[in-house]
């Protein structure tokens, strides 16, 4: 009885990291926004997004500018707009672990100093 038991976790944990693999290989071909939100889908989801191969690069070139700027004409709209990008970068840098060797920033997003200041501690 204790054998069997012991077959089953072994298997188990064999289809554990299978499964691990096969949604890092997903998540490598996703955009790092994307990946962001398919971490928030599920435990075994937001571990797979916390390889550290996901992380080496953080691409935010493509990500535009209307995601979290918005209209200027409302009254305390530019503090919300930094506020999302605050928490979008935060949770970014979370998930990449200290594994990230660089960043590629969008020209057209606007950053304050402090995101800058914040994305260059972590």
């Amino acid at each position: 009885m204790e054998n069997m038991e012991s077959t089953f976790r072994k298997k188990q944990k064999v289809n554990n990291d299978l499964i691990y693999d096969i949604l890092v290989k997903i998540f490598l071909s996703l955009n790092v926004v994307d990946v962001a939100v398919a971490s928030l889908v599920c435990k075994s989801w937001n571990n797979a997004c916390r390889d550290p191969s996901l992380w080496n690069k953080i691409d935010l070139s493509r990500l535009r500018s209307y995601c979290f700027n918005i209209p200027f004409n409302k009254v305390g709209a530019y503090r919300h707009s930094s506020l999302q990008m605050n928490q979008f970068l935060k949770h970014l840098l979370d998930l990449s672990n200290g594994n990230t060797t660089y960043i590629i920033f969008n020209f057209y997003v606007y950053l304050t100093n402090e995101q800058f200041i914040m994305v260059a501690q972590r």
